[in-house]
């Protein structure tokens, strides 16, 4: 049933349960106030057809409460506004797409079909307030923690000298970008990147969280930085763990072992392969997987490369034997070269051992202990096989450079292992190193290796320090490859401020913690 009124049609149940009837008028409560006039004269006639007098004076004058509008409205309240904001703006930074996408014609129609009367933010507001909200917000989370420093060198897109200042919380497996120093004019030298190590601990010590340990890769200027941090009068840097970079001494660990004329060889021929027409061609029709160029910038490449050769190898001859005429002389012979054939197949046995302990070590939740325990393992690997002397020696030099006193002391406290693969003068260097630095500790080492009774807090001190300590640094050379990803050449315009902020957040939005795993 319906009530009509000029230019107004109101359906009778919605006068049935709104609103005060009061002699001419009609007034509807809540946000919005409509008065119609009933103009009972010109309309008697409606009326007394359409709403019987007893029933309509019985709904008027009922005592029941109320209701309003606002059942019937969707309202966005100013805390619903800024969480939906805040959402809008991790979607951006966690996709790395850029702010103009938000004020795309589309884009606003989307959001007031799921939310109407909700307005979202501006390019400017998610580059500004907001990114710094977030920002800020992800610097909180380290507060309280011990974390494990790395810093690194890098340039931008600017080709702008940046050093970038990173720090792993271990409990989460989360890397955190915390500072990026731009050097300027300054040289990469010993002394200067102590200064840059000395502000980045001080300036993690105002973030709430301690430095533990602190790995850098093992070039020269980095070697002579972590030898002179430990020696520094500063008590607030010469207790923390320094060493060097596991997954790049592995990396050279690979090089240094490498057969003579074996990438040159494997690399001819997958070059031919990969960029002749034909040949290609042939090679899918045929069923051959992908080959793969080696690369020096990247780890385990020449391990990749000579694989997807070997696997190949059978197909690649049946092409060069069913179309010699149209193969190069040089492919020719090299594809008869079976005694280059095997050498890159023994080759590739030692890789695949080398390879599968970088994988594992360059991982960001892999401790000083646990990385230990793969280099004693390889160690192993190679003196069981009776590899010739010289490898032996490389691979034992590598070691060396790799394992510290502070790697074979975590291996002796981590229950996993409790020092079972040392000999014993690895056992006397650690202990050496814990009665020298800390010789409160040894009454509790020797608890601990006689199954004894619980240890003080001061062990347990000990224990945080040389199990946040991470294996490599590794996970700072990923934060570059993502700094080029959100700092590229279409959003060059970026600051390195703002690009770190945004490289900090687009990792941690990208990154499942432990905790939530």
């Amino acid at each position: 049933m319906l009530v009509l009124y000029p230019d107004i049609l109101i359906p009778y149940a919605v006068i049935k349960n709104l609103g005060n009837y009061s002699g001419d008028h009609i007034s509807l409560t809540g946000s919005t106030s409509a008065i119609i006039s009933t103009q009972a004269e010109e309309y008697s006639d409606y009326s007394t057809d359409l709403i019987p007098n007893n029933t309509l004076k019985r709904k008027l004058t009922s005592s029941k409460p109320q209701l309003h509008l606002d059942k019937f409205v969707v309202k966005t309240s100013v805390e619903d506004a800024k969480k939906l904001d805040n959402q809008i703006a991790r979607i951006f930074y966690g996709t790395n797409s850029p702010f103009i996408a938000v004020q795309h014609p589309e884009f606003c129609k989307l959001i007031h079909m799921l939310q109407p009367g909700y307005t979202p933010p501006t390019r400017q507001y998610i580059a500004g307030t907001l990114l710094n909200n977030v920002y800020t917000d992800l610097k909180n989370k380290l507060n309280g923690k011990m974390v494990c420093l790395a810093l690194d060198g890098w340039s931008n897109v600017h080709h702008d000298s940046i050093v970038c200042v990173c720090v792993t919380d271990i409990s989460d497996d989360v890397v955190y970008l915390v500072d990026k120093i731009d050097t300027q004019d300054n040289s990469h030298t010993w002394d200067y990147l102590q200064s840059l190590a000395i502000s980045s601990v001080q300036y993690c010590k105002s973030l709430g969280c301690i430095v533990g340990s602190l790995v850098t890769d093992n070039a020269a200027n980095m070697h002579k930085m972590r030898s002179n941090l430990a020696m520094n009068d500063d008590t607030s840097v010469n207790n923390i763990i320094t060493y060097g970079c596991s997954a790049y001494l592995l990396n050279l660990l690979a090089k240094d072992i490498e057969v003579k004329g074996v990438k040159s060889y494997v690399k001819k021929i997958i070059k031919y392969l990969k960029y002749s027409h034909f040949f290609s061609a042939k090679l899918k029709m045929t069923g051959g997987k992908k080959l793969i160029l080696p690369q020096d910038v990247r780890w385990n490449t020449m391990a990749d490369s000579i694989e997807s050769y070997l696997e190949n190898w059978s197909i690649f001859h049946k092409i060069c034997t069913d179309n010699r005429s149209a193969v190069q002389n040089d492919i020719l012979t090299s594809d008869e070269d079976i005694a280059m054939k095997n050498r890159a197949h023994e080759y590739l046995i030692k890789l695949k051992k080398i390879a599968g302990a970088l994988d594992r070590v360059q991982s960001d939740n892999y401790t000083i202990s646990e990385v230990t325990s793969i280099w004693l393992t390889l160690q192993k690997y190679f003196e069981n096989q009776a590899f010739d002397a010289d490898i032996l020696q490389k691979v034992s030099n590598r070691f060396q450079l790799a394992i510290t006193p502070y790697h074979l002391l975590g291996y002796i406290l981590d229950p996993r292992f409790e020092g079972k693969y040392l000999n014993q003068e690895q056992m006397d260097e650690a202990l050496n190193y814990t009665n020298a630095y800390h010789p409160t500790v040894m009454a509790e080492i020797i608890t601990y290796q006689a199954e004894g009774v619980p240890f003080s807090k001061y062990l347990f001190e000990e224990q945080t320090q040389l199990f946040t300590a991470v294996g490599s640094s590794a996970g700072i050379e990923r934060l570059f490859s993502t700094f080029g990803l959100v700092h590229s050449k279409l959003r060059n315009r970026l600051g390195v401020e703002k690009a770190s902020k945004l490289v900090s957040v687009f990792k941690s939005l990208n990154t499942i913690p432990k905790s939530t795993s």
